[in-house]
């Protein structure tokens, strides 16, 4: 790709007269581009409207024809979906012109219900592959057998929405060149999570998936880049224990597959955060993220994406277990790249609210002890202020219900308070609106 086939539309407006398609078909475009975003695709905007500078852009536009559409290339790899699986087909009427269908060991009739559909259906193939333990594989089976412009991998349990505009979208992305980087994600919408994932990708040689489980496509001419799509594919929730097992099994043989690789070694520790203990991460990762076991400084630590994730996790699990050393090595040695992320900041400012509370009972404990030898006679100032001030340091200190009772018995007494504590806070502890 060699010029940005999203334009804005300010751009597209200023140069309509310029261009041939019909009125009808030009507002398409500009209903079409607002689906779709990418990053790495703005250093392909034209820096000016100069009609000689955007001719190539403009030539691009003219081209496109929706009338002749292109090709998909539906992709399923399926085991025992024969309850699911006809619904997920069901949404692709209309938007696939071939469905691939590799089946990889069904027992409970589904190879039999294919059998039939693929007979009285022309658009749809059925292969078997023979399961080893491996999704990027058996996908790249399927993957091999797809004969449109485009390939989109569904899950038998997915149903997609608004494929019309997802077809016209990729007609019009076709017009300008071949994207041999960019993987183009969905909307995956899963009960009440949405995330976004890679569904897309233009049917090139140089794509293909790895990893035994939580698969990705890679290319072999570069980092692959991600284009995001407004369009949403449903699907449900079907994780069991059992199902978690082996995947877990799975990243760890596709950790020793490809040591260097530190995505599947993020993947396991982020599946399993809640139930590893520090230790076995630090032991996970020690090879891959220090180039030498006795020093951890920024000279030693190999620095990328993934690897960057991996000490994100570290850091969180070295606070929940007070590990504070380590989590200040951590820090140093991601604050040059990831000081502006949102994780990195939610964790340096974790450390200093644990500090702060730290502080706060230390202190309360030391006011506990003075109010214990208290004198109220002579005093300058009501007993009350005193009283204010450990309401608040009890609120601090994690003890709200206790602090909201003596707040309430010292505002009921007296609507005098001290100057530490603000009108908003006083409606807050007090429930006023």
């Amino acid at each position: 790709m060699k010029i940005n086939p999203i334009l804005k539309k300010e751009w597209l407006v200023e140069n309509q007269k310029y261009i041939q398609q019909s009125k009808a078909d030009f507002k398409l475009i500009l209903k079409l581009i607002e689906l779709i975003s990418s990053n790495d695709w703005e250093k392909f905007y034209p820096e000016s409207s100069n009609l000689l500078h955007c001719k190539q852009t403009i030539e691009c536009i003219n081209k496109v024809n929706f009338n002749n559409q292109s090709t998909i290339s539906a992709v399923y790899i399926v085991k025992n979906e024969r309850d699911t699986l006809l619904k997920s087909l069901e949404s692709l009427n209309g938007l696939a012109d071939e469905i691939i269908i590799v089946d990889t060991g069904s027992t409970d009739g589904t190879l039999e219900m294919l059998a039939t559909l693929s007979k009285n259906d022309g658009s749809i193939s059925l292969y078997s592959f023979e399961w080893c333990d491996d999704f990027s594989k058996a996908r790249n089976f399927a993957n091999s057998k797809a004969n449109g412009d485009w390939i989109i991998s569904f899950d038998a349990d997915e149903k997609i929405t608004d494929f019309k505009s997802l077809k016209l979208l990729l007609t019009y992305l076709q017009i300008f060149g071949d994207y041999p980087k960019t993987v183009f994600n969905l909307n995956i919408v899963r009960d009440e999570i949405t995330y976004k994932t890679g569904k897309i990708i233009q049917n090139l040689p140089c794509f293909s998936y790895k990893g035994r489980v939580h698969e990705t496509y890679f290319s072999a001419v570069g980092d692959v880049h991600y284009a995001n799509i407004d369009i949403d594919i449903i699907s449900q929730n079907r994780t069991t224990s059992e199902k978690v097992e082996y995947y877990n099994r799975l990243l760890l043989l596709t950790i020793k597959d490809e040591p260097l690789n530190l995505r599947w070694l993020y993947l396991y520790l982020r599946d399993n955060f809640d139930s590893i203990k520090y230790t076995q991460m630090k032991e996970l990762s020690h090879n891959y993220l220090f180039s030498n076991s006795s020093n951890r400084n920024k000279e030693n630590f190999k620095e990328n994406y993934y690897n960057v994730r991996v000490i994100l996790l570290h850091m969180y699990k070295a606070l929940q277990n007070g590990e504070i050393s380590d989590f200040e090595k951590y820090q140093q040695l991601i604050s040059d790249v990831a000081y502006n992320q949102t994780d990195y900041i939610f964790l340096k400012f974790t450390l200093k609210l644990l500090r702060i509370q730290e502080r706060i009972s230390n202190d309360l404990e030391e006011m506990l002890i003075d109010c214990c030898e208290i004198e109220t006679d002579n005093s300058i100032f009501s007993v009350n202020y005193l009283n204010s001030v450990l309401a608040t340091y009890l609120l601090l200190d994690g003890n709200p219900q206790k602090s909201k009772e003596m707040f309430r018995k010292l505002f009921g007494d007296n609507s005098d308070f001290p100057c530490f504590l603000t009108i908003s806070m006083k409606e807050f502890l007090l429930g006023n609106k």
